[in-house]
């Protein structure tokens, strides 16, 4: 296991190096991240906040998700918390959407195990922190992936990205999201496969709806 992630971190610092993922995002500021915002619609209808592509998002990324620098996690979790201020306003008019359970999309066991923490979980609670109004429920318990599954990036085809993660989620307590709204948080969407069959788990349990929403694309 030990030498699988230093091989990994080995591969990460020739991409992208520590030093130079660090230092983008130890430099980077609210106001920055800011300018940096796009929210748009990607597949399925889903939100991201932030265009991938972006080098200085990028690294705020990896440096949370590889180098647990957590500075990433309080930026995101600021701005995502404003973002959300205004839809779940707007979304109350229209929608009659009301308190939503906020869920990060989790990680499997195995992953978590070596990873040692779970990147949207860790954004999810610095969003909720800003949330004195009580806008946002935190849910982490009810909802968890049963078995791990292959990079979904790293498959071309829409059938094999489906079928790779067909199964992976299970609601642990249906009485917790029976008839509730939900905010679905993920930090990266690339084909939008995972968030799809987490959001139709969700809705099969009996959640009312299911807003789906990630730092980027």
């Amino acid at each position: 296991m030990h030498r699988i992630i230093s091989y990994l971190k080995a591969v990460l610092d020739f991409v992208l190096p520590e030093k130079q993922v660090l230092k983008s995002v130890r430099n980077l500021s609210l106001d920055r991240l800011g300018e940096l915002m796009h929210p748009h619609i990607v597949e399925r209808g889903f939100v991201a906040l932030f265009n991938y592509r972006d080098e200085e998002i990028k690294s705020a990324i990896w440096a949370l998700k590889y180098y647990k620098e957590y500075k990433s996690a309080e930026l995101f979790g600021n701005i995502l918390y404003s973002y959300l201020l205004d839809e779940l306003s707007d979304r109350a008019i229209f929608n009659n959407v009301h308190s939503p359970l906020f869920i990060p999309i989790p990680l499997s066991k195995q992953k978590l195990i070596e990873r040692g923490f779970n990147q949207s979980e860790k954004v999810v609670r610095a969003c909720i922190a800003y949330d004195n109004e009580e806008t946002l429920e935190l849910c982490v318990t009810a909802f968890e992936r049963v078995r791990d599954t292959r990079a979904q990036a790293k498959m071309s085809d829409k059938l094999m990205r489906k079928a790779n993660i067909k199964g992976a989620f299970r609601v642990t307590d249906r009485d917790v999201v029976s008839g509730r709204d939900i905010v679905l948080f993920d930090d990266v969407i690339t084909t939008g496969a995972t968030m799809s069959e987490a959001k139709d788990t969700l809705m099969n349990a009996g959640a009312k709806s299911v807003f789906c929403v990630a730092i980027a694309h």
